[in-house]
């Protein structure tokens, strides 16, 4: 059984329901950074990559979902909140930020 699958029954059997999360990550696939001499190069430009679809298994518990909606067919948006480190945060968006205050 691979982990999705896994996620998706231990999810929907323990929290009684799960969701997955589909996204474009712009950081994966063929590097296509233009070379030097080349269309589009640019000196000091990050690399370039094609990209690839992606979907993992989101736990229920991190998800605030439209409270208007009574059905599944009427939910406007579904926002995620993932805590994250802050060695995370200077590692991939270059920021430093300090720790909340009840965060020992």
């Amino acid at each position: 059984m691979d982990r999705k699958t896994r996620d998706i029954f231990l999810n929907n059997g323990v929290k009684g329901w799960c969701a997955a999360k589909v996204y474009f990550d712009a950081e994966a696939g063929q590097d296509i950074t233009p070379g030097e001499g080349e269309v589009g190069f640019e000196e000091e430009m990050g690399r370039l990559y094609t990209g690839e679809i992606r979907c993992r298994i989101c736990d229920p518990l991190t998800l605030y979902v439209d409270p208007g909606a009574e059905m599944d067919e009427e939910i406007r948006w579904i926002v995620e909140r993932k805590p994250r480190d802050i060695d995370y945060i200077k590692e991939r968006y270059g920021k430093d930020v300090s720790a909340d205050e009840n965060v020992g």
